[in-house]
């Protein structure tokens, strides 16, 4: 195969992959739309972009939000975006270039490394039915794509220059790939064929190189951890997942199912993986390096982390490395086996689990059609106006004000919702607040409206209000009518 076809069936595969894994399991992208939706900022699709977009404005200070304070040394991509003045849609799509690169990356891999065109395409297809993919195409500002991209390059690349500047950048992105470095070892001596001998000494400089570029990292983050205040963010972190509710002693069953829905079939792979790597090991010793490997990869990742399906995602090299060692031993019946595994991944359920929570993954049909027809979802402005309606009829106005707030950033000219905040508002008696609602109201609404009449009485009252609370000397507010 020439360069030019070879580099052709690269990206065919790399496209052909991706587009058939989102179809399958698409993102929620109809929820992206509420970014700018202050109410919003809990859900994950959106929730890290808005910490995102302070830290590239200011790289160094503090994450404000606790829920992404993990991200505070994640320095690697805001410091570029800022540096090059990066606009944010920009820096919102460079997840998505990731996830091809990681593709192709995965293509090539297997067909250099077994010469099998089909193997090759098959692999790409199934390396995109796991958690990594769902993640990089569905929740924003979200980098594992390029995070797993460097571990994969550790575990295969033959280029030690590679290898180091993965090793140097990639903690940068997620301290993942430092968890994660075992298991990309254990890959890289099962593929290489370290574990048919002893410890040669290419093994043993290659390994002297890694811990050698990564310890400048982690002295660095230890004293960060140690100095306290606003730098200690990891700290805080690694007690809330290790002895709060998010840790995996409080939640075995949502970890098991973590496990499961990381993978799903691709478990075959990688157990593949670990009874080959038996076979090919010579000395017990080896055996025990490469599933101890695997499992201080795995479990570490899953005790230090909280969203536990994402998280299972670091078995990508291992299941690289199963499909590449039954390439070279030539199993029977591998390509059928790797194409039953995709087709099968490709039709059952998947989902996301963070914590004591599963989240549901649809087809791409599903999430179109919710996109064309919100209705009743979170990024419906009646669905909130209903919301808001209804926490009034109980006496709850606070709330009542937060769903008209969402339907107002969802549709600023909603003027049913306008309306209702302003009474909402005016309930609590902050009838400052009131009035530039019912005025916005008033002049968005048709002329048939038939709550301007009484829109017009409160903004009466509202005036009457502010007039009979103001000093004197104080001239009432002027707003438009």
């Amino acid at each position: 195969m020439s360069k030019t076809r070879y580099c052709l069936f690269i990206v065919a595969v790399t496209l052909a992959a991706a587009a058939v894994c989102v179809f399958a399991a698409s993102p929620r992208f109809y929820l992206w739309q509420g970014l700018n939706v202050t109410e919003m900022v809990g859900l994950p699709e959106i929730n890290r972009a808005v910490s995102t977009q302070h830290q590239i404005d200011e790289p160094f200070a503090p994450v404000v939000n606790p829920s992404n304070a993990i991200i505070r040394w994640r320095l690697l991509f805001p410091l570029l975006a800022n540096a090059a003045s990066m606009p944010f849609s920009v820096y919102l799509a460079l997840p998505f270039v990731g996830v091809l690169l990681l593709l192709g990356t995965v293509t090539h891999v297997v067909h250099r490394d077994t010469g099998d065109a089909w193997l090759a395409a098959l692999s790409a297809g199934l390396a995109g039915t796991m958690s990594w993919f769902f993640v990089s195409t569905g929740w924003l500002t979200y980098f594992d794509s390029w995070y797993l991209l460097g571990a994969l390059v550790v575990a295969t690349a033959r280029p030690m220059w590679a290898v180091a500047a993965a090793v140097l950048l990639c903690p940068w992105i997620d301290e993942r790939f430092v968890l994660m470095l075992p298991l990309c070892w254990v890959a890289r001596a099962s593929t290489s064929g370290w574990v048919r001998g002893r410890m040669n000494g290419q093994a043993i400089r290659q390994s002297a190189w890694v811990v050698g570029l990564l310890t400048p990292y982690l002295l660095f983050r230890v004293a960060m951890m140690l100095v306290g205040g606003g730098a200690s963010t990891s700290g805080d972190y690694l007690t809330r997942v290790l002895f709060g509710e998010w840790s995996a002693a409080a939640n075995l069953p949502y970890v098991a199912a973590g496990a499961w829905y990381g993978l799903r079939l691709a478990w075959v792979v990688a157990m593949v993986f670990l009874l080959l790597s038996k076979r090919l090991s010579k000395g017990s010793g080896w055996v025990v390096f490469v599933w101890g490997g695997v499992a201080l990869g795995l479990v570490g990742n899953l005790i230090l982390t909280g969203d536990y399906s994402r998280s299972t995602s670091v078995m990508l090299p291992v299941v690289i490395a199963g499909i590449v060692l039954a390439g070279r031993l030539k199993l029977p019946r591998r390509r059928s086996v790797l194409a039953a595994l995709l087709l099968l991944n490709l039709l059952l359920p998947v989902a996301h689990v963070f914590g004591p929570r599963v989240a549901a993954i649809e087809w791409f049909p599903s999430a179109w059609h919710t996109y064309r027809n919100p209705e009743g979802t979170l990024v419906d402005p009646a669905y909130h106006i209903r919301g808001g309606n209804l926490a009034m009829q109980v006496g709850k106005p606070d709330a009542a004000i937060t769903e008209f707030t969402w339907a107002i950033e969802l549709d600023p000219h909603n003027y049913s919702a306008l309306l209702g905040r302003a009474v909402a508002y005016a309930t609590v008696g902050d009838w400052r607040s009131a009035l530039p609602d019912i005025d916005a109201a008033i002049e968005r609404a048709p002329k048939d409206w038939p709550e301007a009449e009484p829109a017009r009485l409160l903004r009466q009252r509202a005036i009457g209000e502010l007039e009979h609370r103001q000093p004197t000397n104080e001239a009432t507010p002027s707003t438009p009518r």
